[in-house]
């Protein structure tokens, strides 16, 4: 091939892309992609797509394929490169001047991503044409998961009776693509833990931003009286998700008993034996929130003892 027959000679793609320019994700990958170096005088529009080996130029030229993806068709600063090869021509079927790229096992997981992929195929005569082309994969119908949005720093810590941070919650198709919530979804909330479930809540507010991506779920309060199911550590689980249950956001977090409320001793002393010189050689005091949660261990109390005295070993 002459320098002068390459000025006007152009790359073509004829098999392996969709036929539509827009599919949705997870449409199957090309197996391969076969491009061909069209001749001066092939008019694309005036012959037809069938193979005719004299609408193929013959070079020995190695053609390189390069694969990028970026989110959208406005988006032209973040690009993921995907995929790059470089191949020389082969025959197959007694056609000349093939150029076969491989993609199905290389990529499997091809346009599972939503976005617009580019696929850029130059030869290595910089005096022929590149060839590009473009297919925007949008996110699946089929919803997948809901996932927590924003980085939490530690498990979220908070006494029974008081609120939650605010959660911002995704919902993911079944490739992990974020897609608009319908609506304001029904949800349901609950404290659970290794040794069941510790209390339901319909104590918090809901919203959806205007772009509907994103379901705002702010000043969860959890009361409950089953917090000693899980001393010392008081690890649970707070758990969001919609009424049919079939997903869910789980957050691991703590939940510790409020201040001390009710006092009660034990065991208990009757008013009778309030005489003087009446000893007491062991007093427990149990001492429990607002919600009969036994107060967390190494809580100090001030108690007032107006008319007893402490007696030492001795006395």
């Amino acid at each position: 091939m002459s320098d002068h027959d390459t000025e006007s000679e152009h790359l073509e793609q004829i098999k392996g892309f969709p036929a539509e320019s827009t599919v949705e994700a997870g449409c199957a990958p090309p197996a391969e992609i076969v491009a061909v170096v069209r001749p001066v005088l092939y008019i694309s529009s005036s012959h037809s797509k069938s193979l005719d080996q004299k609408y193929i130029a013959k070079t020995n030229l190695e053609m390189s394929i390069e694969v990028k993806i970026r989110k959208s068709a406005e988006e032209c600063q973040n690009v993921g490169h995907i995929y790059s090869a470089r191949i020389a021509p082969s025959s197959r079927k007694g056609f000349n001047g093939l150029y076969i790229f491989s993609l199905g096992c290389k990529l499997p997981d091809l346009f599972k991503e939503a976005g617009v992929y580019t696929f850029l195929f130059t030869l290595s005569d910089k005096n022929c044409k590149k060839y590009e082309k473009k297919v925007t994969v949008k996110a699946s119908r089929e919803v997948g998961k809901w996932k927590l949005l924003g980085d939490i720093q530690g498990k979220p810590r908070v006494r029974v009776g008081s609120p939650f941070p605010s959660f911002s919650i995704g919902c993911l198709d079944i490739y992990g693509n974020r897609i608009p919530f319908k609506s304001v979804p029904e949800i349901t909330v609950k404290l659970d833990s290794i040794v069941g479930v510790l209390a339901e809540t319909d104590k918090f507010k809901k919203s959806l931003s205007s772009d509907k991506l994103t379901l705002k779920v702010q000043n969860v309060l959890i009361v409950s009286n089953k917090l000693d199911r899980i001393q010392p550590k008081y690890e649970a689980t707070l758990v969001i998700c919609p009424v049919d249950e079939l997903i869910k956001v789980s957050i691991s977090c703590q939940v510790m008993p409020g201040s001390v409320q009710h006092i009660t001793g034990q065991p208990p002393i009757q008013e009778k034996h309030l005489l003087p010189g009446f000893v007491v050689k062991e007093l427990v005091l149990e001492m429990l929130d607002a919600h009969d949660n036994h107060v967390g261990k190494g809580l100090e109390v001030q108690l007032n003892v107006d008319g007893f005295c402490i007696l030492d070993k001795e006395g």
